[in-house]
């Protein structure tokens, strides 16, 4: 059968009833710029006589091929929309095909742009940049690739055992905070006015209560209160869990910590706020802890933020749904604790470097200024029946390990800027 024929006897086969049929017409009839010339056909006021059974195409194949079709579509269409990649073995994680691998302390073109001296907050939300550890082929960086993963993996074995002999739920009344406070950072609270330590009040987090505890004057607003918000004096700003600010306050935002502000960021404020403000320095990796208390390995005790804050080892209290990060600029961005067992589910640790996994404290510069973040809150994570009540009390110091670590982070804030304001 021609194919025109066909194509005329489809055309009649599949018109709606009381409608006119598809006919062949003669070109030389219509102008060229008429539809009907275009497609070949016009449709007819006259009802044409049904065709017979014996000149229509066979059906009996139908079934078969829409089968087929489905089928073809369920394995092929897949490999054609994902991004990602399939492995031999499904255990394996692999990377998108578009994914920039960076080694060592290179960078992209837009982690400088969002890292340097510009005030343009970036749109959208940052693109993942997963690095590996820059480790060459020679003999000499792979002994030392070697002994790296070896103290990963000293790291992690006794993080289990640390967290079944650790004390949790002890009741710390202000006293314990205060006291040591008093002892790392002496009349710290009385160097400053409430105007310079600003709390963003969240929904799921509350600094104020931790910061009552410790005796820091503040000033708590809103998140509204963020559009019309005099950042003049404020030198450093805690934005509690679940940070959701208004879109326009980001660039304020980004630019005070242009300029020198310090800002302490809870949670999810990690999506809400850091993501938006400082694209490409961390991420949410897409997992959410159980509220669970976990382990915390310090990763770096000669830092400053690890003031007043003797041994390694302590236990961190996580916020249930809380959100685990990944870094995406390890040349930029400082690992203050990390936990074992947050690394070991992470879906990217087979292409990452180990320790860069499971963070649960970070910090990285941003022009003039600084930005800390907790996987989790500042305060007691305590029911209301016993505010006192603190889940992961650090041994020899009574406060948990992320608290001591924020409070070295705001006498940092207003010690560094009283340097400034002097200068």
């Amino acid at each position: 059968m021609a194919s025109s024929d066909f194509g005329s006897r489809l055309c009649r086969l599949t018109a709606l009833p009381g409608a006119g049929s598809f006919k062949p017409i003669a070109r030389t009839k219509f102008s060229d710029n008429d539809p009907a010339v275009k497609f070949g056909y016009h449709i007819s006021a006259k009802r044409e006589p049904k065709l017979k059974s014996s000149s229509l195409p066979s059906t009996k194949h139908f079934p078969k091929l829409v089968i087929s079709f489905m089928v073809g579509a369920t394995f092929c269409l897949p490999s054609f929309c994902s991004d990602w990649e399939e492995d031999k073995k499904p255990q394996d994680y692999q990377l998108p095909r578009d994914t920039v691998i960076l080694d060592g302390e290179s960078t992209s073109k837009t982690q400088k742009e969002s890292g340097g001296e510009s005030g343009t907050v970036l749109k959208g939300s940052a693109t993942a940049i997963r690095t590996k550890p820059n480790f060459q082929s020679s003999s000499a960086q792979a002994a030392a690739r070697s002994a790296h993963l070896m103290e990963v993996a000293r790291i992690d074995q006794d993080a289990n055992r640390f967290l079944q002999q650790a004390e949790v739920n002890v009741v710390t009344p202000p006293t314990v905070f205060r006291s040591w406070l008093e002892t790392t950072h002496p009349s710290l609270s009385a160097k400053f006015s409430p105007e310079e330590l600003v709390v963003v009040r969240g929904q799921w987090d509350d600094s104020t209560k931790p910061l009552h505890s410790f005796g820091l004057r503040f000033r708590p607003i809103k998140t509204k209160e963020l559009r019309d918000f005099d950042f003049e004096k404020c030198k450093i700003m805690i934005i509690d869990c679940a940070g959701v600010v208004p879109k326009e306050t980001l660039q304020k935002i980004r630019d005070f910590v242009l300029k020198g502000g310090f800002l302490v960021s809870t949670d999810w404020t990690l999506q809400n706020v850091l993501e938006r403000a400082f694209p490409n320095f961390v991420q949410w990796n897409r997992d959410n802890t159980d509220g669970s208390i976990t382990d915390a390995y310090v990763l770096e005790p000669e830092n400053s933020l690890l003031a007043g804050i003797p041994g390694r080892r302590f236990t961190w209290k996580l916020d249930r749904l809380s959100q685990c990060l990944r870094i995406m600029n390890p040349s930029k961005v400082s690992i203050l604790a990390r936990s074992s067992l947050l690394a070991a589910r992470d879906p990217q640790l087979r292409v990452i470097d180990p320790m860069q996994a499971g963070a649960l404290a970070i910090e990285f510069s941003f022009g003039r200024g600084k930005v800390l973040h907790l996987v989790g809150h500042f305060d007691n994570c305590a029911n209301s029946f016993k505010p006192n009540l603190l889940p992961d009390p650090a041994p020899n110091i009574g406060i948990s390990l992320r608290q001591a670590i924020t409070a070295n982070f705001i006498a940092e804030a207003l010690g560094s800027n009283k340097e400034k304001d002097q200068k």
